[in-house]
């Protein structure tokens, strides 16, 4: 971690790879609820948001941090793929 710049891009990509590697197997216990809360800073709910849709360098670069108290709600389909509500 950078003394004056706080931590890198790629170290927050790297945690959020391992959050959703546990996150998903969470998903397989019979007991998880059905709706799950994060809260998090901006820079490492986009990073989540990159990790979890796929998104390209150039796609999450277009992509703003969100707002503080900024609430992104996701949504599992029929098909198990999830959207993104309410994007801007």
């Amino acid at each position: 971690m950078s003394q004056f710049n706080g931590e890198s891009g790629a170290d927050v990509y790297d945690r959020v790879t391992t959050f959703l590697d546990t996150m998903h197997r969470d998903f397989e216990k019979h007991n998880y609820p059905e709706n799950t809360l994060i809260v998090s800073h901006g820079l490492t709910i986009r990073l989540f948001l990159m990790r979890w849709f796929h998104w390209s360098v150039e796609e999450y670069e277009s992509k703003h941090n969100p707002k503080n108290c900024e609430i992104i709600v996701m949504k599992k389909q029929m098909d198990d793929h999830y959207i993104q509500l309410g994007e801007r």
